[in-house]
């Protein structure tokens, strides 16, 4: 919980940067990200909200928002450390999730489709 930093890495030419909220209700955590993206020296804001439940064996992150609300985005198991597959359409969004310390994690995402082909490294550090 609490305030943590964020930094993307999508390519040479696109990044971005942020913070990320986490706050927990109930059994559920509530993730609340603020990006800019830098594109090609063009920045563009952003906001993802996810609820993310975890339990002894899994994390798993809900879309919290428009026509997708509580549909499973990602699904992680502690115990394997598998990649998670999420279809959108025609792509496909292979993440992985690594917890390195109570302060710091990375969630890697390939993203492949007809038109797209990104790897998304994030990196997500508390803040005090």
């Amino acid at each position: 919980m609490g305030h943590w930093k964020i930094k993307k890495y999508i390519n040479k030419y696109t990044h971005a940067k942020g913070s990320l909220s986490i706050t927990k209700d109930n059994k559920n955590y509530h993730f609340e990200e603020l990006i800019n993206t830098n594109l090609n020296e063009k920045y563009i804001n952003g906001l993802q909200i996810y609820k993310v439940l975890e339990n002894k064996e899994k994390v798993i992150f809900y879309f919290n928002l428009g026509i997708d609300k509580n549909k499973i985005y990602q699904k992680f198991s502690k115990k394997n450390l598998k990649s998670s597959l999420f279809f959108c359409g025609k792509d496909l969004y292979i993440s992985s999730l690594n917890i390195l310390s109570k302060n710091y994690f990375i969630i890697h995402t390939k993203i492949r489709g007809p038109k797209k082909n990104y790897n998304i490294l994030s990196q997500y550090f508390r803040t005090i």
